[in-house]
């Protein structure tokens, strides 16, 4: 990527001489996204999903890192996929389905519905879930009359990437001021 360049005045000269002058060192800083602590495409997501996804989890009596972390594994928090689900309203990446098959991500008329939906479909599996692997557990292995698994096309690894995630929301929600 481009250069950040960092430029550091200081006084020259010294002792009595009268030279008033400055110079200046300049730096350059290869990698800018190294020592970002508030990465912009994190800091919109929190942004966003913040206050919405905390409302969600008090009502389904969850904790609010469960609700951010389902938007970050489902939607995701980079800034092509904020790109793309902000304008859908659609946090949580849901899918139109035609004949068993996802055909493109399902676009809400608001925000307030898409949670909506999500509460009611979803939320009986994780009332009153605070843990998060039990959170996700019972998202993947519903019980009778929950219907199917929330995932099935990438079961066998999502429950830990679940928790990976869940472990990057708790590192950059406290980075971005959350």
């Amino acid at each position: 990527g481009p250069a950040m360049y960092l430029a550091i005045n200081r006084p020259s000269g010294g002792g009595g001489g009268g030279n008033s002058s400055a110079h200046s060192n300049t730096f350059a800083i290869t990698n800018p996204a190294k020592n970002a602590t508030r990465p912009p495409e994190k800091q919109r997501f929190f942004n966003w999903l913040f206050d919405p996804l905390t409302d969600l989890a008090v009502k389904l009596a969850t904790t609010n890192s469960n609700m951010l972390t389902m938007a970050v594994k489902e939607g995701g928090w980079t800034s092509s996929a904020l790109d793309h689900n902000q304008p859908l309203f659609n946090p949580f990446g849901v899918n139109d389905i035609s004949k068993g098959r996802a055909v493109g991500n399902h676009h809400y008329p608001d925000l307030t519905t898409a949670l909506l939906y999500w509460k009611t479909k979803y939320g009986p599996r994780v009332q009153g879930v605070t843990d998060p692997q039990q959170f996700v557990y019972n998202l993947q292995h519903p019980k009778p009359g929950q219907g199917q698994p929330y995932n099935d096309v990438s079961s066998a690894s999502y429950e830990a990437e679940f928790m990976a995630d869940y472990n990057a929301v708790v590192k950059y929600r406290g980075r971005c001021g959350y």
